[in-house]
């Protein structure tokens, strides 16, 4: 995954239309969203870790769209605590780990 730096309380949007699959609090990320999406047959699952909260009426099931805002920024990342307020975002397909940068500027 890659680190995205920000201040806590800016929105955290979508990378791609999708499906959320788990919204969790992981004991080292925090509060961590989960989506799958399906481009052109291809299995992505993006991962969004260190928010401070969710939007509201985000459950596991929804349908977001690309760009929409699925939470805000935290500033208590466990295991990147040093490192202050950032979003630490992961991009897999089939299960295996991609570099995000990659595919998103």
């Amino acid at each position: 995954g890659i680190d995205i730096a920000g201040t806590s309380g800016n929105p955290v949007k979508a990378a791609a239309t999708g499906k959320i699959s788990a919204v969790k609090s992981d004991p080292r990320y925090g509060l961590t969203v989960v989506m799958e999406h399906d481009v052109s047959g291809r299995r992505f699952s993006t991962v969004y870790c260190g928010l401070a909260k969710t939007a509201d009426g985000l459950l596991a099931g929804n349908k977001v769209e690309a760009g929409a805002v699925i939470g805000t920024l935290g500033d208590d990342i466990f295991c990147e605590k040093a490192e202050g307020a950032h979003l630490h975002f992961e991009l897999f397909e089939n299960n295996e780990p991609l570099d995000p940068s990659q595919y998103w500027k």
